[in-house]
This record gives structure tokens, C-alpha cells and sequence, in this order.
């Protein structure tokens, strides 16, 4: 697994141009497991994504003039869904096993699968899901499975040691 990145005293990376290769070791280490990593990685999530979405806003490379950088937004939102909500399709069925840094009240986010259309609302206390458009689906929410109908929305409290 990568090592965790190295900050500089204000906070950010020290070589922020080396971002997106720490994020892919990062992203591809995160993805081949199916459950939580051994080590607390939320607050390095959190590095991550706030560095993708300040990418050009704080003009890290000094490039900003060339165009900005449309696959950071890619990386942010990855970082959000997949990092934090713990997305991933399990024996066709999608699961989530959500994070929530300490700073952060709530998250939402909306993906496409299959034939749904799904809000994800992410809290201290809970995992909202919601099937804004298509049929019913099973889904796998902190390791338990659920069938959520259509039109309807699934809220799993969350207990402790759970994300």
C-alpha cells in the first residue's frame, strides 16, 4: 500500500503536482478491497479531495493560464462517492460502507445504476439512500443487505464502529 502523503506545514501537500500519482496508487490499493481499509484513511481522503478541488483555484502547478483541469473534478468526485461513501459493486449489487470526516456535518450525491437513479445522503448518524427513478433494487449498505422499492427511501442508522 502507498505511503501517506507528506504535508507541508500549512497543511498541503509538498509536491502537489504529484497528487494524481499518489491518488492513483491510492485510488487502485482502495478499489481491490472489498471492505474498510486496516488503517483510518478519512482524513488522507480528505487531503486528497479538497486537493483535486483546489487544484486550480490555488493554481498549484502555476498553470491555471493553459486551461483547468476537468479530470481533477473527475478525481473529486471519485474521491467523495467511492473515497468517503465507500461505493463499490459487489456480486452485482451495489454497497456502500460510508466515512465521514470529523469536520463534516453531511454529504450527498446522486449516481446512475442501471436503471435507477439513486441520492446518497451521508450523515453522522445515518445513510439516506433514495430512489429518485427506476425499480426496485438490492442493495448492500455497511455489510447488510436491504431492498430498496422504487420511489422510496432506506435509512440505515449508523452504530458504532461503523465508519
Amino acid at each position: 500500500m502507498s505511503q501517506r502523503p507528506r504535508l507541508a506545514g500549512d497543511g498541503r501537500l509538498r509536491k502537489p503536482q504529484k497528487v494524481a500519482l499518489f491518488w492513483n496508487d491510492f485510488l487502485r490499493a482502495r478499489l481491490s478491497t472489498t471492505t474498510v481499509d486496516p488503517f483510518d484513511w478519512t482524513e488522507d481522503r480528505l487531503l486528497l479531495a479538497e486537493s483535486f478541488a483546489r487544484l486550480d483555484l490555488d493554481d498549484y502547478n502555476r498553470e491555471v493560464r493553459e486551461g483547468l483541469h476537468i479530470t481533477s473534478m473527475a478525481g473529486t468526485w471519485i474521491s467523495i462517492v467511492e473515497g468517503f461513501g465507500g461505493m463499490r459493486v459487489k456480486d452485482n449489487m451495489l454497497c456502500f460502507n460510508p466515512l465521514i470526516p470529523t469536520q463534516w456535518k453531511s454529504y450527498s450525491f446522486k449516481v446512475c445504476f442501471r436503471e435507477n437513479i439513486l441520492k446518497v445522503i451521508v450523515s453522522k448518524d445515518d445513510i439516506a439512500v433514495i430512489n429518485e427513478e427506476g425499480p426496485a433494487i438490492p442493495l448492500l449498505v455497511f455489510g447488510d443487505k436491504h431492498t430498496l422499492a422504487a420511489k422510496a427511501t432506506l435509512t440505515v442508522e449508523r452504530k458504532s464502529g461503523r465508519g
